[in-house]
């Protein structure tokens, strides 16, 4: 950048006084320094809106993981899973935002063993989008 200066100088008795003055940026610098800001701003709130989006989405899947191992660790202690499939929304007593999330339990056998494959899936919407988190664990059947 080009600063324009001008210096103008007195003479008082026998000093001589110089005065430098500095201009200011030319019309043509102040243009291209807005139309930087115009290119760079929209990009850099783009990027600013996904960054949260992506935290936004990160936080609701370590939440809803939470969920799912609780819930699956509830089933299989009171051996509730026994009675096969069954399906429920979570309520504020799991959590500060839990109630936003559904859970689904699934039973199944395993590899045609007398064993039980026990599967939560815990679902909520995010961006008019549905998105889930499934955990599994395998249990031995009462009686067996």
């Amino acid at each position: 950048m080009r600063k324009a200066t001008s210096t103008r100088c007195s003479e008082r008795g026998r000093f001589v006084r110089c005065v430098r003055r500095g201009g200011g940026f030319t019309l043509l610098e102040v243009l291209a320094a807005l139309i930087l800001v115009a290119v760079v701003l929209p990009v850099a709130m783009r990027g600013l809106s996904l960054a949260t989006q992506g935290g936004s989405y990160a936080r609701s899947v370590t939440v809803a993981t939470d969920l799912a191992k609780s819930k699956l660790a509830e089933v299989v202690a009171d051996g509730s899973w026994d009675t096969g499939d069954d399906r429920g929304v979570f309520d504020a007593a799991w959590g500060d935002d839990a109630d936003r999330f559904e859970w689904t339990l699934a039973v199944s056998d395993w590899l045609g063993t007398t064993m039980k494959e026990v599967r939560i899936t815990v679902s909520w919407e995010q961006r008019n989008a549905l998105q889930s988190v499934s955990i599994a664990t395998v249990v031995m059947e009462e009686g067996v």
